[in-house]
């Protein structure tokens, strides 16, 4: 790898849930969501949700080490649709949850794991794989080769 420096990406298991919580709030103080107790809530849902859908298959996640240091992360929520023209089995990858550590940055380590989720959905047999892209993720994503589409949300009371 790149500066002589270590680097492994590895599945994670319950055990990784405390570091896949922490690395989750900093990359939401990262978008400038700094309120605390909103933070602890999400930390409290994540921690039940990561207990359940880790175990369960409808959540894979990866962590990203350099030198035995955790410094990156990136998951997919493996979802089940009604099958489409375009995609007959119905199944789809949300990828979500991409952070990098600031001080690791710069080092390909996103990259690294965008190629592990998308070589496990194919191997799963998933044929769509859909994420929400950040204004710094878009030049990654794209040479990926992702297309921006014209999905659209709506904030429910």
């Amino acid at each position: 790898s790149m500066n002589n420096t270590f680097q492994t990406i590895r599945p994670t298991g319950v055990a990784d849930i405390p570091v896949l919580i922490e690395l989750r709030l900093a990359m939401f103080r990262d978008m400038g969501r700094n309120d605390a107790d909103t933070l602890a809530k999400v930390a409290a849902a994540s921690a039940d949700y990561l207990r359940l859908h880790l175990p369960d298959g409808s959540f894979h996640a990866w962590l990203a080490e350099v030198d035995g240091q955790i410094a990156a992360t990136g998951g997919v929520v493996v979802r089940q649709s009604p099958p489409t023209y375009a995609n007959l089995s119905g199944r789809d990858g949300y990828i979500m949850g991409m952070y990098t550590r600031h001080e690791f940055r710069r080092r390909g380590l996103a990259t690294a794991i965008m190629h592990t989720i998308l070589d496990f959905l194919r191997a799963e047999g998933v044929q769509r794989a859909t994420l929400r892209a950040s204004a710094e993720g878009r030049p990654l994503y794209e040479k990926l080769g992702f297309e921006t589409t014209t999905e659209m949300r709506l904030k429910l009371d």
